[in-house]
C-alpha cells in the first residue's frame, strides 16, 4: 500500500475531531493509547493532530490510523479519499 499523504490526513483528523474526540479515539485503540502521552491538557486541536501524525509517522502506523478512521468516521473519510493517497 502507497503511503498516505499527510498534509491530507492532518486536514481529515482536523476536520473530523475536536481535541476532546481526538483523545477519546486514541483511548478507546491500544494502537493509539501512547499518542495521551503527548497530549497537554489544555492542548489544542492542531497541536493534537500534530502529534498524533508524528507518532503514527516514527511507528510506521499512518495506514492503520486512516483504516481505524474510516470506520470510526466514515462520510468525514470519504470527503477526503481521493487526496489520501496522492503524491505530496
Amino acid at each position: 500500500m502507497d503511503r498516505p499523504s499527510v498534509s491530507a490526513t492532518r486536514e481529515l483528523l482536523e476536520s473530523a475531531f475536536t481535541a476532546e474526540t481526538l483523545r477519546r479515539f486514541c483511548q478507546d485503540r491500544d494502537l493509539f493509547r501512547p499518542i495521551l502521552a503527548s497530549f497537554g491538557s489544555r492542548q489544542g486541536l492542531d497541536d493534537m493532530v500534530d502529534r498524533a501524525i508524528e507518532y503514527c509517522e516514527k511507528q510506521a502506523l499512518l495506514n492503520e490510523l486512516l483504516y481505524e478512521l474510516e470506520k470510526a468516521n466514515p462520510r468525514q473519510f470519504a470527503r477526503f479519499e481521493s487526496s489520501l493517497w496522492n503524491a505530496e
